[in-house]
């Protein structure tokens, strides 16, 4: 079937217009007549044929409706007609295309589609419909009474003038003329109740000028009407609530109604952990609140330990066991990552493997444990810093090899990372790691073995630390501990336990700390264990003190200078064996707070001071 003709389409659409009196609707139905070929010759016989119409002459997505299938219908020398009905609500005044298919009479298969669609075009009583809305009014059938004299200004009702009422302007009008609300129009007694909602009123609809003093009582806000959401707090103090902690006093009131607590310009001292022999590995850190957060290691149960203060003085708390593997919790590192869940690395001692505690809460109740490398004996002099983005970065001690390996985690979780080894870096008895800017690690080593036992950096060539650049500090000898900061013009600043006990700070030229200048400070020191840097870049160092065999005390060296070529030192804890092991951190308001071992009780312990230089 090739192709076919169109030679007759007329439509009839009945209901545009009221036919004269006793005459019928024309209907929705038209004929249509065409010519069918096949295969070039005109067909002849009964073929079924089936109409659709679409709203484009091409494409499947514009089909409109299908009329009912016709059967049987006759063809002869090519010729046939139908009747269409697509009914009259499709025809409105646009283009309309018809497609029809066919197949033959006795055939129960598919449709043969004929192409193209042909364009239905209007008929004289479709133009004439079309053009209803021009018709004079003698051509229209059905006039009500009230347009008998041919002009529309009778509805035929009684209505002859319009006064305007209360609260209106413009009456009495009886031809042309406005009616509108008059000022002061409209009054309360005119508005329904809940009519006038939030929804109603535009923004800064409402003068609240025009409110009279008093009108507004407590009775015409709705319960719950005012809440949070609908005071300003420059202007409106939201419901004070909440108490000051143990040991903190009262500051002021914040904007939205909590308190602002401080604590007490005095010093606290704390033992958080007394069952067995705790403490002898320790580490401490502060949450966004200023809680402590110290990790620690119970050599009595040779597990890893917690302690979560419950509040800033550390009043209170909870301890809990967070690995007891195998031997686990010397060497321990602890940090908090942004988002406000901590991570804990730590050493397994009969295993000599690294291992790493993946909190899933804030208040690390539980977690996940892994094992970061195994591949050697590792894990000692262990040191953690976190990325930018708060992935972990570790460094720690291959006692198979004696060299320097680090671990940088792919991720917060540190759920995979890489290990990589430094050769030549011989065997650090301590690290210190700081990140620099450009999120590269720059690391401190103390006690070096070999190369006459110095200080040395080791600047790492990438984030990773995958290489790196060793350098001995000049005229540095042993040194059994070292912790590093870096100021704020990014040249380090490194206290290590020099000759003769004595504390040493190095003074780095650049950033490289390529040159460094050394001051002592002879005060019988063992241990620095931490460097924080307050807000005017002076320098604290926490550090132990030997006074005699069993006897240490904590102390600080409270630098006068960015380069910490003078300072005073004074005892923080004395009287007992206090100064063998300790960290520090400094709260906001830069008190020191130092987690320590009493090596004489075999205890945990907690010093917050009672001011920046704790005195």
């Amino acid at each position: 079937m090739k192709r076919i003709h169109l030679f007759v389409v007329i439509g009839l659409v009945a209901g545009i217009y009221g036919p004269p009196a006793g005459a019928q609707t024309l209907g929705s139905a038209f004929s249509y007549q065409g010519q069918l070929k096949e295969a070039g010759v005109p067909a002849m016989g009964l073929y079924d044929v089936q109409a659709c119409l679409y709203s484009t002459s091409t494409g499947s997505a514009s089909l409109l409706l299908c009329a009912p299938d016709i059967e049987d219908v006759p063809v002869s020398a090519g010729l046939f007609n139908v009747t269409l009905d697509f009914g009259g609500s499709i025809f409105f005044g646009v283009q309309r295309y018809l497609e029809l298919r066919v197949r033959p009479g006795a055939s129960v298969g598919s449709y043969t589609v004929l192409s193209p669609r042909q364009l239905v075009r209007p008929v004289p009583e479709a133009l004439r419909a079309n053009s209803a809305s021009a018709a004079p009014w003698s051509g229209l059938g059905g006039v009500p009474a009230g347009f008998a004299d041919n002009i529309d200004n009778d509805s035929g009702g009684t209505v002859t003038s319009v006064t305007a009422g209360a609260g209106l302007t413009g009456g009495t009008i009886t031809g042309n003329g406005t009616v509108a609300i008059a000022t002061a129009g409209v009054t309360g007694t005119m508005i329904a109740t809940d009519a006038v909602g939030s929804a109603q009123l535009a923004n800064n609809a409402v003068d609240t000028n025009a409110i009279a003093d008093a009108n507004v009582t407590s009775a015409k806000i709705a319960p719950g009407a005012i809440g949070s959401a609908q005071i300003n707090s420059a202007q409106v103090q939201t419901r004070i609530s909440g108490t000051c902690g143990e040991g903190e006093y009262f500051r002021g009131i914040n904007s939205d109604g909590t308190l602002n607590c401080e604590l007490l310009p005095m010093g606290f001292n704390r033992a958080p952990d007394t069952a067995g022999n705790v403490g002898s590995f320790v580490a401490v850190a502060l949450r966004a609140d200023q809680r402590p957060l110290i990790a620690y290691y119970d050599a009595t149960n040779t597990s890893l330990k917690l302690y979560d203060c419950a509040d800033a003085a550390c009043t209170s708390g909870t301890r809990r066991t967070v690995d007891n593997s195998s031997d686990v919790g010397t060497q321990v590192a602890l940090a908090i990552r942004p988002n406000g869940l901590p991570v804990i690395a730590y050493r397994s001692v009969n295993l000599g493997l690294l291992r790493f505690y993946d909190c899933s809460n804030t208040a690390c109740s539980t977690g996940t444990a892994r094992t970061l490398d195994n591949t050697v004996t590792v894990g000692a002099a262990l040191a953690m810093a976190l990325h930018a983005d708060g992935r972990p970065f570790l460094a720690y001690r291959d006692d198979t090899n004696f060299r320097l390996r680090v671990y940088e985690c792919d991720n917060l979780a540190c759920s995979s990372g890489a290990a990589v080894a430094h050769s030549g870096t011989d065997v650090p008895h301590s690290i210190s790691i700081v990140m620099r800017s450009d999120g590269r690690p720059l690391m401190a080593f103390g006690g070096n073995a070999g190369s006459g036992a110095r200080v040395r950096t080791y600047d790492c060539n990438d984030t990773g630390c995958t290489s790196g650049t060793l350098r001995n500090l000049s005229t540095v000898s042993y040194s059994g501990s070292v912790a590093m900061a870096i100021r704020s013009n990014g040249r380090p600043l490194i206290a290590s336990s020099g000759t003769a006990s004595s504390l040493t700070v190095h003074d780095c030229a650049d950033a490289l700390c390529v040159a460094s200048t050394p001051t002592s400070f002879t005060s019988s020191t063992t241990n620095p264990v931490g460097v924080s840097l307050r807000g005017d870049g002076r320098a604290l160092i926490v550090h132990g003190a030997f006074v005699a065999a069993g006897v240490s005390d904590l102390r600080v060296l409270d630098c006068t200078n960015s380069g910490c070529t003078a300072g005073s030192s004074r005892n923080v804890v004395g009287s007992g064996d206090f100064g063998t092991v300790a960290a520090m951190v400094l709260r906001s308001d830069e008190r020191p707070v130092l987690a320590y071992y009493d090596a004489g009780n075999d205890d945990l312990r907690l010093h917050i001071c009672a001011n920046p230089e704790c005195i």
